[in-house]
């Protein structure tokens, strides 16, 4: 025989969202790009934000995506983040934790840049334009070294660094500088680029002197010492 005692009392549980894991980055002189990571079971994220150092209880967005894109900012100043999931239990909203607050300034975007060879002593550096950027400037250093050099340019695109040692990597950054009133605001490095000086490719000509004979002519190549031709053997493949 068993014998049951009165059933306990009803005790609600509610179960606890996620934090989520924010991730601001400035996209632009005048935007932020808040990304995080999806919180499961959560029906959707409020964005709040502040200019200044301030708790931010200004509500920027209520959204179900995972990124939130503020724009029409003031280029340097700094702003301050924090969100929150929700999920919606019938028609109320039940809420978790804010993250912890973030503060970032928008800046100058990063610039992509290329580096090729001009010469035995010269490197051609070259980038995309960057809007709202007036000015760039470029770090180079011998690779493994401390001590770099800077150029400082106004609003172009490429420049050729000069004086260089042959045969010698060199670690080559550019960045985005806005010009302002109160100074300058200067964007991240871009990812560095390693390369190092060598002497120009000539332009061949053949010329066909008789059945035996062929006559080859190139460019003179600046820095060059001498030239070396090489010739292809047709059966072994190998010069």
């Amino acid at each position: 025989i068993r014998i049951e005692g009165p059933v306990s009392s009803a005790i609600g549980v509610k179960t606890a969202l996620e934090v989520p894991v924010l991730t601001p980055q400035s996209t632009s002189y005048t935007s932020i790009l808040l990304t995080w990571k999806s919180v499961p079971t959560a029906s959707g994220y409020e964005v709040y934000g502040v200019l200044g150092s301030k708790t931010p209880t200004t509500l920027l967005a209520t959204t179900t995506a995972t990124s939130y894109t503020h724009l029409n900012l003031s280029p340097g100043a700094y702003y301050t983040y924090r969100i929150r999931a929700y999920r919606m239990v019938g028609t109320v909203k039940v809420y978790g934790s804010y993250t912890a607050d973030f503060q970032l300034a928008p800046i100058p975007a990063t610039p992509v840049i290329n580096v090729v060879s001009n010469g035995y002593n010269s490197l051609k550096v070259s980038w995309n334009a960057i809007a709202g950027a007036g000015a760039y400037e470029i770090y180079y250093q011998k690779e493994g070294t401390s001590d770099y050099q800077v150029l400082v340019l106004g609003n172009v695109t490429s420049a050729i660094l000069t004086g260089l040692q042959i045969d010698t990597n060199y670690v080559i950054k550019v960045c985005a500088v806005r010009l302002q009133n109160n100074g300058r605001l200067y964007g991240e490095n871009s990812a560095p680029v390693i390369l190092k000086p060598l002497p120009l490719t000539p332009k061949v000509t053949g010329t066909v002197i008789d059945y035996q004979t062929v006559k080859f002519t190139w460019t003179a190549i600046d820095g060059a010492t001498g030239y070396r031709i090489e010739k292809l053997n047709s059966e072994s493949a190998t010069y």
